[in-house]
């Protein structure tokens, strides 16, 4: 198996630049954030809450293990895995309703349902007015031939990917890198179908995987404790972002001796707790393994570590 994914890794390494585009638009997509968290240690990548897999995306030739809620988006995942580049190819492109297209099965119809509009939860039936308004212009945003040939393309690099309809409660543990991108406790998380989270049962079960595990959340959550990631621009506006890593037995909460430079937004910032506070740096200078930064008057030299870097004082 792993023989025959040499051949994807190698493909999908001269595509890191542009990557994979979006397989389908739905609501809370990382698909742009993604290059901001950490990257994979593992060869195994196991998303629990997958929605549109946008962290996956960015690493296509790892053994990629989705598993969702949604009978909807494991539909359109499955349809994407299975179907040939003929099917996609041949998906009709000018509609008014897509239960009129009686000869498409159902995942392919919730798949184009997903791309007559932008950060939606559930596929629409019919285009909206904003593809209506800016389709001739922005032929490759929504359903058009652009989006369906770039489809076809692209399967050949998630043909090893799986996806499974199950809560997060069932997947089994591994060793992996566990990106948790679940529905966020605050009023954002409520758009989603399934909505419903014991978020106390939630964190102790991230803190049990075995592996690397990425958490995300937007600001104002506390059931991990989450540093800032940064602020991103979503299909509709911008947010701040908020991690937490286990950092393979580093916890983000980090110890009272410990300092945390990250880059947010072109701005150094160093997160730790008291007495150490959040303060921004002084100066900064940034190498591929090493860092240096004056802080409070002291010079600093820190080695990478996972998504920061880190010193001991």
């Amino acid at each position: 198996m792993e023989i025959a994914r040499k051949p994807i890794a190698r493909a999908a390494s001269r595509l890191r630049e542009s990557r994979l585009r979006p397989f389908f638009h739905r609501y809370g997509s990382k698909w742009r954030g993604a290059p901001h968290y950490p990257c994979p240690v593992y060869d195994t990548i196991v998303e629990a809450f997958c929605g549109a897999a946008g962290y996956s995306l960015l690493h296509p030739e790892k053994k990629v293990l989705l598993f969702d809620s949604d009978e909807i988006v494991c539909g359109v995942w499955h349809f994407l895995i299975h179907a040939s580049e003929a099917e996609i190819r041949a998906l009709q492109l000018v509609f008014e309703h897509v239960d009129d297209l009686i000869d498409v099965c159902q995942e392919a119809r919730w798949l184009m349902g997903f791309w007559l509009n932008k950060a939606t939860t559930q596929p629409s039936k019919s285009p909206s007015a904003w593809m209506r308004r800016f389709r001739s212009t922005q032929r490759g945003v929504y359903w058009s031939a652009e989006v369906r040939e770039r489809l076809a393309q692209q399967q050949q690099f998630i043909r090893h990917w799986t996806i499974t309809r199950a809560s997060y409660r069932d997947i089994p543990d591994m060793r992996a890198t566990w990106f948790v991108d679940a529905p966020y406790i605050e009023l954002q998380g409520r758009h989603y179908k399934h909505n419903v989270i014991d978020y106390h049962h939630l964190g102790d079960w991230c803190k049990s995987r075995r592996g690397q595990v990425i958490v995300c959340e937007g600001s104002g959550a506390d059931w991990l404790r989450f540093v800032p990631l940064g602020t991103f621009k979503g299909q509709r506006k911008r947010s701040q972002e908020m991690i937490w890593t286990n950092d393979e037995g580093h916890p983000t909460h980090h110890p009272e001796n410990e300092l945390r430079i990250l880059y947010l937004d072109r701005q150094y910032t160093v997160q730790g707790l008291s007495p150490v506070g959040n303060k921004t740096v002084d100066r900064a200078f940034f190498g591929a393994n090493r860092a240096e930064f004056g802080w409070g008057g002291t010079d600093y030299t820190l080695h990478f570590h996972a998504h920061g870097y880190v010193a001991h004082i």
